[in-house]
C-alpha cells in the first residue's frame, strides 16, 4: 500500500485528469500509433470474447470505469453497442467523452466510493485504470457488487513482468532498438512535436502491476474463470517514434508486430489483457 491516503490520491488524480482532458485524444503521450492500434485491438478482443461467450454486445449493459475521453466508447458505439455507462473521477473527461459519444450515460464519481445500489452490468471495462488506483482491490470489490452472473470484466493494463518492463530485459531491448528509434524520431520530429501538450504526470500511487498482483487484489477470484493475453515486446520500444502517416513506419509496425506475436506464449508483452467471467 502506498504511503499516501486515499483522499490525496483521488484529489491528485482528479486534478491531473481534468488538466489532461482537453488534449487527451490528441496528445501523442496517450494516443500514439502504438496505443491507438492496441486500443482498437483490445476492444475487438472484448467484442470477440463476448460473442464467443454467447453475449450480444448490442444489447449488453457495459460499464467502463475511468472512461477518460471516450475513445473506447466511440469504438463500442461503432460496433453497435447501445447501453454504455461511463464513470470517471474527472468532470472534464466526462465532458470530452460526452461530446464524442453523447448517447452514453456518464457518472461523475470514484470507483472506491460510488454506490450503484441494485444496478447490475453485463460487462465492466477497466483500460489503464488499475495502475492509477490507491488499491486495486477497490475495482474488484466493485466488480463483485455490480457484475451480473455470467457477465465479463475486461482489463487492459501494463505488465510489470513484461520483457520491456523487467529490470534485466528492458535495458537490453532499449539498447538493441536505440539507433533505429533515434533515427525514426528525427525523421518524424515535426509530427511528434508535443510542445503544446501537457507532459505526463501521475498521482503518487501510480505503479505497474504483475498478473499475480492483479489476481491477489481479487477478494473472490474463485468465482471467476479467466483469459489472458499479453501484447508488445519490441513495439513499445518504438512508442512515440513511429507515425501512422508514414508508409515506412506502417511497414515497420507490421514487421515488429509479427515478431512480437512469437513472444505471446511466453506472456512477455508490455501490455496484458485480462478477461474474467463471473460463474456465480
Amino acid at each position: 500500500m502506498p504511503p499516501f491516503d486515499l483522499d490525496t490520491i483521488l484529489s491528485t488524480e482528479r486534478e491531473l485528469m481534468n488538466r489532461f482532458a482537453v488534449t487527451f485524444e490528441t496528445n501523442p503521450l496517450f494516443t500514439s500509433y502504438f496505443y491507438e492500434h492496441e486500443r482498437r485491438r483490445f476492444i475487438s478482443w472484448v467484442l470477440e470474447v463476448m460473442r464467443l461467450g454467447g453475449m450480444d454486445a448490442r444489447t449488453a449493459s457495459i460499464l467502463e470505469t475511468g472512461q477518460s475521453a471516450g475513445g473506447n466508447f466511440a469504438l463500442l458505439e461503432q460496433a453497435g453497442c447501445q447501453r454504455l455507462t461511463g464513470m470517471d473521477i474527472a468532470e472534464e473527461m466526462i465532458n470530452e467523452a460526452r461530446r464524442r459519444v453523447p448517447q452514453a450515460r456518464y457518472i461523475h464519481g470514484a470507483i472506491e466510493r460510488h454506490d450503484f445500489g441494485n444496478e447490475r452490468f453485463d460487462v465492466i471495462l477497466a483500460k489503464f485504470t488499475l495502475h492509477h488506483m490507491y488499491d486495486a482491490r477497490a475495482f474488484f470489490s466493485l466488480v463483485d457488487r455490480v457484475l451480473a452472473p455470467g457477465g465479463w470484466f475486461f482489463i487492459c493494463e501494463y505488465n510489470a513482468a513484461g520483457w520491456s518492463n523487467a529490470h534485466w530485459t528492458k535495458p537490453v531491448i532499449e539498447t538493441l532498438v536505440a539507433p533505429v528509434r533515434r533515427t525514426l524520431k528525427w525523421k518524424n520530429r515535426k509530427k511528434l512535436c508535443i510542445a503544446s501538450c501537457p507532459a505526463a504526470r501521475f498521482n503518487p500511487a501510480h505503479r505497474l502491476l504483475t498478473y499475480p498482483e492483479i489476481l491477489a487484489a481479487m477478494p473472490s477470484r474463485e468465482n471467476y474463470s479467466f483469459l489472458r493475453r499479453t501484447r508488445g515486446v519490441f513495439l513499445p520500444a518504438f512508442n512515440y517514434a513511429i507515425v501512422e502517416s508514414s508508409a515506412f513506419d506502417r511497414g515497420l509496425y507490421r514487421v515488429l508486430d509479427t515478431v512480437d506475436r512469437i513472444a505471446e506464449p511466453f506472456k512477455a508483452g508490455n501490455l496484458q489483457w485480462i478477461a474474467g467471467k463471473r460463474l456465480a
